[in-house]
This record gives structure tokens, sequence and C-alpha cells, in this order.
């Protein structure tokens, strides 16, 4: 078993469980495409030719090409990752984006143009 996540709800604390195959949070989330909510989204652009990859992840860097959805969960390094903020890098160039309380995160690239969309996704409780 992995462990996703621990909240707090209801004055307990809750540790949410993945089963060991389910591999990385990517793989958990596409194949359990009803068990989360998307909350929030910010845009971010990126030319289609660059790469465009996540580097504050707990899967290590996360790599979406353009026509790609991709999860990830948010590596608290510092006060900007606890807070819901993430690096990112378009290419070589160095960048930052936050959704306020986020844990997870979708990106679905555009093949068209290369931006990308992320969404807070919180996983829902049966």
């Amino acid at each position: 078993m992995q462990t996703l996540a621990t909240v707090a709800c209801c004055g307990l604390l809750l540790t949410l469980i993945a089963p060991a195959n389910a591999g990385t949070v990517d793989q958990w989330f596409k194949q359990h495409p009803s068990d989360f909510r998307v909350i929030d989204q910010t845009t971010d652009a990126c030319d289609k030719n660059n790469r465009v990859t996540f580097t504050s992840t707990t899967d290590g860097n996360v790599v979406v090409a353009p026509g790609e959805t991709k999860f990830f969960r948010i590596k608290s390094t510092d006060d900007y990752t606890r807070e819901g903020g993430y690096y990112w890098k378009c290419d070589t160039s160095n960048e930052q984006s936050r959704l306020n309380d986020a844990l997870y995160v979708e990106v679905q690239r555009k093949s068209q143009t290369g931006a990308f969309e992320q969404s807070r996704v919180e996983i829902v409780l049966p």
C-alpha cells in the first residue's frame, strides 16, 4: 500500500491509501477517474516545441507533452510549495505557478499551442 495523503476531517485524521501497484500519482488518478473532482484552475503558456517539466512533484520530474494530461502531487519542500505552489520549466526557463492549498494537480496541455491548464484536484471519499 502507498499513502496518498493524510487529511483532517470531522475531528479525525484520515489517511488515503492507494494500492502499491498503482505506481505513480498520475497512474492512480487515471485508474480512478470518478474518485476526484477539479476545484480551481490556472493557465500558462509554453511553445509546443518546448518541453514542459514539473520539478516539484513526489514522482520526480513530470514531463507533459502537447496533447497529454498528467497528474502529480506537489512535493512540499518550502513555504511556497506547502501553500499550493509548484515549480516547472518551459524548456530551460524556470517558472512557478500556484493553486491555493493544492496538494494534487492535473495538467492538460493543448496539442495545437502547447499552452496548458493546471487544475487543483481533490480526492472524493466514498
